[in-house]
C-alpha cells in the first residue's frame, strides 16, 4: 500500500511538473503574442519645406504619426524600436520637389542598428519632382533600432502631402 502511495506521489509531482510548464509556456506564448502588436506609419509635415542639404548624415523625424501601435516609434528621435524577435516588413518613401537651378539628390538609407540595409536615390534632372521608395522584409530581434537616415549632400521635400513616409509592422513572430 505504501510502494502504491509512493508511486501515486511520484505521478501527482509529474504531472503537476508537466502541467505548470505548459501553464508558464501558454503565458509567455501570450505576452508574445501581445508585445507583437506592432507596428507604426509616420510621415513630414505637411509643409513646401524642404530638408537639407546637410553637411552631416541626420537621423529624420516624422512629425506626423498616422498609427503607433505598441508606442515603439519614438517621435522624437525618429527610431522605432523592435519589441519583438520576428520578421518585419519595412518601407521609407522619399520625394522632393526641387525648383532651383542645381540639380540636387533626394536620397535616404533605411538603417538597422547604424548599418544601412537599404538605400534610396533619385536625382532631380529637370523634371524638379522625384520620389524613391522600398520595401523590405528584415529579421530583427528584440531592441533592434531602425530608422531613416539622410545621408550628407541629399535633400528632401514635404509638400502639402504626405508623400515622405516611413512604416513598418510585424510580419510574425520569430520561432
Amino acid at each position: 500500500m505504501e510502494r502504491q502511495m509512493e508511486r501515486m506521489m511520484e505521478f501527482f509531482n509529474f504531472s503537476h511538473n508537466l502541467l505548470s510548464n505548459h501553464l508558464t509556456e501558454t503565458k509567455n506564448a501570450i505576452k508574445q503574442m501581445k508585445a507583437a502588436a506592432t507596428g507604426f506609419s509616420v510621415a513630414l509635415p505637411k509643409q513646401n519645406q524642404c530638408l537639407g542639404p546637410f553637411s552631416m548624415a541626420k537621423n529624420i523625424t516624422y512629425g506626423t504619426v498616422t498609427i503607433n501601435k505598441g508606442n515603439n516609434y519614438d517621435t522624437s528621435t525618429g527610431v522605432y524600436t523592435a519589441p519583438v524577435a520576428g520578421v518585419y516588413s519595412l518601407a521609407v518613401t522619399i520625394y522632393s520637389n526641387f525648383t532651383g537651378q542645381t540639380p540636387t539628390k533626394a536620397c535616404a538609407n533605411l538603417s538597422v542598428n547604424g548599418n544601412t540595409v537599404a538605400q534610396l536615390k533619385e536625382k532631380s534632372n529637370g523634371d524638379h519632382q522625384d520620389s524613391s521608395s522600398v520595401v523590405i522584409t528584415k529579421k530583427l530581434q528584440a531592441g533592434d533600432k531602425v530608422s531613416v537616415i539622410q545621408p550628407p549632400g541629399c535633400a528632401f521635400c514635404g509638400a502639402n502631402h504626405n508623400f515622405n513616409t516611413f512604416t513598418g509592422f510585424l510580419l510574425y513572430l520569430k520561432n
